[in-house]
Order: C-alpha cells, then structure tokens, then sequence
C-alpha cells in the first residue's frame, strides 16, 4: 500500500523478518502487479515485525503480488573511516566507508537525525578479497588494505576535470606548518596553473610555499605540496581563514577551511595583578611592614624586645619579679614550702634579714644601670 509518497510493503510465505530488512537496506522489487511499486529503494522504517516502508513519491494505490531481492550485506566488519577528502565527489563527505572481509567497501550515508539512510557496496571482490581496512592517501585516493598481501588504490570515475586537494580542514599549531597534496583529476587539455591563496585570518594564516603550481599531461596526477603556515602572536585568539585553489581554466575552485591552534593560556581573573596584588600580595595587607612586619608591631624593640616589656630588668628579668629571691627563687617560698639551703618553712618569717640584704643589693646593682641608661 502507498499513502502519501510512502509505501508499505508486507512480508508473506518463507520470506525473513523485516529486522533482516535494517534502515538504509537497498532492496530491489519486481514484479508487482502495479508496476509503479517496482524499483530499487531504501528501506526507511518498520511499522510492524513483518513489514517495511520505502519512500515512493507516486500516487497513492493499493496492490499485491511481487517479489523481492536484497543486496549483498556482507558478513565479517572490519577497518573504517569517515571521508574528509575532495578527490570524490561532494556527496562523500561525512559518509562512513568500512571493509568486509569477503572483499567488499560499504558506504553509508547518514539522515539529519544521524541514523543510516543508505548502504551501498562501492567494491566487491567477494569471496576470497580478505579486505581489512580502507583509508583516505595523500592523493585524496582510498587505498583498501587485504590480508593477502595486496593494497587496491581506489579513485572515482571523473565526472569532470576538478583540482584534487588533500585535505578539505586543517588545524594549525601556532608556529608551525602543515602540507597539502595537490593534483588534477584527469588529464588537461592544456597546461594548468592553479593559485593558492588565503582568504581571512589576518596575518596569521598564510601560504609559505607551493603558492603557484603547474599541471600538464605529463605530471596531472602526480601530487603538488603546498605549505601553509600560523604565525606566531602573543595572544590566545583562534584564528580563521579559507585558503583557495584556483585552477587557470574553467572548472571549480577548491577551499580548504584552517585554523590556529594557540599555545597561550588566557589570563584568569584570579592571576590578574590588580586583584591579587591588592588583597593577598599588597604591601599595604600581607607584607607591608606597617602591618605584618612593621617594627612597630611584631619586631618593634618597643613591644616584643623592648628592653623595658620583655627584656627589660625590670618586667621579665627584673630580679625583683622573675628573679626575685623573694619571689622565684626565695628560700621561704620557693618551693612549695620545701625547705632549701636557707632553711625556710614556707612562712618567710625567718627569711626577712636575707630578703632585706637582697633589696639592699638589688639597690646598688639597679642605681648603675639606671645611670647609664
């Protein structure tokens, strides 16, 4: 049944599941008694277990009968990659391209929402083409590794003369330069000259070498290096620019789309001298010597080594305080009551005729001192 471009299609007799029928299967389908169902299609959903949906933008119609036939799909997964290059054309971009051991390369293309819409089987050398892995050249050609020692350089048939460039993007370190492989697709007519500019990015992006090349009959396929370069700045902007290549005669300019890879780390707000310099390393908070280290607070002879506070005879060393025979170190009270040398009971009764002498001393001792202060 078909309904609004889309056609159901329901699955009778000894025919598999419609899971043997996965999204972006190629199907052919013949023989239905309304031949507008006939054709190759893409399988683009499932609305029961034994039914499958194909996009057919015919009239609307209900018909039965039919047969049906699915391309090969292969059996053993191997090496893949995603196509970046421009030797093929453009609706290759983004597609995945993986090996079969049996000896085929799939291709899958992807719908918006990132699901398969289409495989297809570009190459096969079944059964016995032991293929596994496939990867883009410098030459913009896949190149399908087998694992009975063989390589197969694989290019598309020219729809048209074209410039083949390596790479379509590059990133580029500041400071350092990466190369592209450039050659033509087919044979000129006559010489070609193909132009290398960049287009943006300021200074920073630039063709250093390779900027004008030559093709002819004789080396159109033989790949052309161009170098391009990032210069390098004292900021840590990324920098864009297209570089273009132009060909001398009548067929599509190329670009390839760069950028720089800065090696400077922006600033953060936390390493900024005015932020930093002010609360934590100002003289004037943590290391100003009028607050953490000032003489006047912490090391001022006045306060922590006066000789009159902590020092001074008088306060810590005074004899008549710390050193105070009748305080410290009096017989009649020294320790605890304990007897000592002087033969003290802990009352200081009998010890007053020493702590008489001791004043008396302390006096004679002191006068001096205070004099030459």
């Amino acid at each position: 049944m078909r309904q609004n471009g889309v056609a159901t299609f329901t699955l009778m007799g000894d025919y598999l599941e419609s899971y043997s029928y996965r999204k972006g299967t190629r199907l052919l389908i013949s023989d239905v008694e309304d031949s507008s169902f006939n054709g190759e299609f893409y399988v683009t959903g499932h609305p029961s277990p034994r039914s499958f949906t194909v996009d057919q933008p015919e009239p609307d119609a209900v018909s039965g009968g039919g047969g049906l036939r699915r391309w090969p799909q292969g059996e053993f997964v191997m090496g893949g990659m995603f196509y970046g290059g421009t030797r093929f054309p453009a609706s290759y971009s983004g597609n995945y391209l993986y090996t079969d051991f049996r000896g085929m390369l799939h291709r899958i293309r992807f719908a918006a929402d990132g699901s398969v819409a289409t495989e297809d089987i570009i190459i096969n050398r079944e059964p016995g083409g032991g293929f596994v892995d496939v990867n883009e050249g410098p030459d913009g050609a896949l190149y399908i590794l087998s694992y009975y020692q063989a390589i197969l350089r694989v290019t598309p048939v020219p729809g048209g003369q074209a410039v083949i460039v390596s790479s379509s993007e590059l990133v580029i370190p500041e400071g350092e330069t990466k190369i592209v492989m450039v050659s033509l697709a087919m044979p000129p007519m006559v010489d070609v000259w193909v132009k290398v500019e960049a287009q943006g990015g300021g200074d920073d992006l630039s063709v250093v070498e390779g900027g004008s090349l030559r093709f002819t009959r004789e080396n159109w396929s033989v790949p052309q290096f161009v170098t391009l370069g990032a210069a390098q700045d004292a900021d840590a902007d990324v920098e864009h620019a297209a570089f273009t290549f132009t060909p001398s005669q009548d067929f599509p300019v190329v670009t390839v789309q760069a950028r720089t890879e800065e090696d400077e780390v922006p600033e953060e707000p936390g390493s900024d001298g005015g932020v930093d310099g002010g609360a934590e390393l100002d003289a004037g908070t943590l290391e100003d010597a009028g607050t953490a280290e000032d003489a006047g607070t912490q090391v001022d002879a006045g306060t922590v080594e006066d000789a009159g506070t902590l020092v001074d005879a008088g306060t810590l060393v005074d004899a008549g305080t710390l050193v105070d025979a009748g305080t410290g170190h009096d017989g009649g009270s020294g320790s605890e009551g304990a007897e000592d040398e002087s033969g003290g009971c802990g009352c200081g009764a009998t010890a007053l005729p020493g702590v008489l002498g001791w004043w008396l001393l302390a006096g004679l001792v002191w006068k001096p001192r205070r004099a030459r202060r």
